[in-house]
């Protein structure tokens, strides 16, 4: 779970949001909330303001300047009493993740939980594809960017073919054609790698092979190994250490291009 930032919270919903998170820091003005973001790779800030207000100014300005430092936060709105005026707003471009309304006084444990995974995982789809994205010379088209945010998003465990169509509002057979469409692999490849370059991420992170299956779900370690060799053909032991998510992401955009690079599919891999 990435850090999370309470800021115009009361300390009665900040102690609820650490019962569920487990901890929490809160801020009180901009100059801490500042401090707070800057000093994560990845946080989740949870506010509740009254729109268009000074302090709705210094949060996003805030937010921006953590960006520019290279954290990235994925923004949850909580709607709480007295703060009628407030309005929603989308936060998708820099993570993929819309800011969440809680509508009530007080959080509901089990939404707020979901909501911070939602974050999370938004975070995680965030951090991927930048690590993809390294490995290519020009960005993908939206269609098959927005597939494979969706595929990052779920992959923290085991996703049936099933769970990521009904994730893109298609039917399995639709989820197909639109992979075939957009030139991208399998949905079941599409998964493998997804969950492959979430763990490649936590080892450069320097987290034990053992904490990084129990993380992402995955039975054993002898599970990952195994979807390793499969996927990436190259067993975990033989990645560059440092280098995992470079060493999935590049086998990744092969599949993606072709091996030699194929026409028309607007990519090139980078030498």
């Amino acid at each position: 779970m990435p850090a999370v930032v309470c800021f115009g919270l009361d300390s009665a919903l900040v102690d609820q949001v650490r019962r569920v998170a487990g901890t929490a820091e809160s801020a009180d003005d901009e100059s801490t909330l500042r401090s707070r973001l800057c000093a994560q790779a990845s946080t989740v800030l949870l506010y509740a303001l009254p729109a268009h207000t000074k302090p709705q100014l210094a949060l996003w300005s805030a937010v921006e300047s953590a960006r520019e430092k290279g954290t990235r936060v994925a923004v949850l709105a909580v709607a709480v009493a007295g703060h009628s005026s407030y309005a929603a707003v989308f936060d998708g471009a820099r993570t993929g993740v819309a800011a969440l309304i809680m509508a009530s006084p007080r959080f509901d444990l089990h939404d707020l939980a979901l909501a911070l995974q939602e974050a999370s995982a938004a975070l995680a789809a965030s951090r991927v594809w930048d690590s993809l994205e390294r490995t290519i010379s020009r960005p993908l088209a939206v269609e098959a960017e927005t597939l494979l945010r969706r595929t990052v998003a779920l992959s923290h465990a085991p996703v049936s073919l099933a769970q990521l169509a009904e994730a893109c509002g298609l039917h399995e057979r639709s989820l197909r054609k639109y992979c075939t469409r957009h030139a991208l692999p399998e949905p079941q490849r599409l998964i493998a790698f997804a969950r492959l370059l979430r763990a490649a991420l936590l080892l450069d992170d320097g987290l034990p092979l053992p904490a990084v299956c129990s993380d992402l779900g995955f039975a054993s370690i002898d599970a990952l190994r195994k979807l390793a060799s499969r996927t990436v053909h190259s067993p975990i032991g033989q990645w560059p250490q440092g280098e995992a998510a470079r060493t999935v992401a590049v086998r990744f955009a092969r599949e993606l291009v072709g091996e030699a690079g194929v026409p028309g599919r607007r990519l090139v891999l980078l030498a």
